[in-house]
Formats: C-alpha cells, sequence, structure tokens
C-alpha cells in the first residue's frame, strides 16, 4: 500500500493527492504518516471528501509534525468541527507556514 511505502521513504519532499476521495480512511493513513514526520514539507489533498473526522485526524498529527510547512485541505466537505481541530493543532505546531482549507465541495 502507498502508505507503507511513504513510511519508508526519506526522500519525497512533496506529495499532491488531490482529487483522488481517500476519504476519512486515507486522511487517517497521512495523519499516520505525519505523526513519523517523514521529510514531506508540502502535502496538497484539495477535493478528497475527507470531512470532518479527517480533518480531526490530520489535525492530531500536526500537533506532533515538525517537518511539513504547506498543507492544503481545500474542498473536503470540512465544516466547523472539523476547523475547530485545525486551529487547535496550531497552537502547537509552530512549522506550518502556508494552510489552505477553502470551499466545502458538496
Amino acid at each position: 500500500m502507498i502508505s507503507e511505502s511513504l513510511k519508508m521513504n526519506f526522500t519525497l519532499t512533496s506529495l499532491n493527492l488531490g482529487d483522488n476521495n481517500i476519504g476519512e480512511e486515507g486522511a487517517g493513513m497521512i495523519s499516520e504518516l505525519l505523526e513519523i514526520n517523514t521529510p514531506l514539507t508540502k502535502l496538497y489533498l484539495p477535493d478528497n471528501n475527507i470531512g470532518n473526522k479527517g480533518a480531526l485526524m490530520i489535525s492530531k498529527s500536526l500537533k506532533k509534525n515538525t517537518k511539513l510547512r504547506e498543507l492544503n485541505l481545500s474542498s473536503n466537505k470540512i465544516g466547523f468541527l472539523g476547523m475547530e481541530g485545525v486551529w487547535e493543532s496550531l497552537k502547537i505546531n509552530t512549522t506550518l507556514t502556508s494552510l489552505i482549507i477553502r470551499g466545502k465541495k458538496k
């Protein structure tokens, strides 16, 4: 599986999985990847239907990650609950410098 391969990759710094419908399950895998602090500095996940639950999983990993600089979660049906989780993680994460979350894409 791609998530296992990425856990073993120590050179990839940018990953674009936009418009792949990874859903909550994929967001959970991405969260695990971010928690182990792979060298990823740019992660683009627009249009993946991750919803609030997926956003909360990613938010949890952002509290531990010290490498990621750019994150795009646009058009993922993230509502207030998911956004609240993201904002809370930003109180702890000091490395993220670019965050894009626009639109819900119904």
